[in-house]
């Protein structure tokens, strides 16, 4: 995941109050999302 994707899903996670919502609302996997 580059450094712009990393952001977006970190910007997501905020909105969304988690990452599992995040990694769901992006389409990827939670473990993905955690790194």
């Amino acid at each position: 995941m580059d450094r712009l994707e990393s952001m977006t899903v970190f910007v997501k996670a905020v909105d969304l109050g988690s990452f599992a919502a995040a990694a769901a609302a992006l389409d990827l996997s939670g473990p993905m999302v955690g790194k």
